[in-house]
């Protein structure tokens, strides 16, 4: 039996644009976010997907709304971003550790 994986990444947040390490903390989509999810949508409008899974993580619910669902078959906390603890939500550290890098 073939199977289609199709993955698809959050549309551009705020803390995107502010280079803020988001891990496990929310931040609402932008235009440009929700301007790509929709084009995303646009893309992918001709495929029939059996099921589909998302984050519980609200710019992962509202790219999968902007793509054109509803809702998920499943919301799992397990598909989000890796939790950075610390490092989440603090710009600065985010931009010394890139400086050192």
């Amino acid at each position: 039996m073939k199977i289609n994986l199709y993955v698809v990444r959050h549309g551009q947040t705020h803390d995107n644009l502010r280079g803020i390490l988001q891990g496990h903390q929310d931040s609402p989509l932008t235009a440009l976010g929700v301007q790509g999810s929709a084009n995303t949508g646009k893309a992918l409008a001709g495929i029939k997907f059996s099921v589909v899974f998302s984050s519980d993580l609200g710019r992962a619910k509202d790219t999968l709304c902007q793509i054109g669902y509803k809702t998920a078959d499943k919301f799992d906390q397990r598909l989000r971003e890796r939790d950075w603890g610390a490092w989440q939500v603090n710009l600065g550290r985010v931009q010394k550790c890139i400086e050192i890098i």
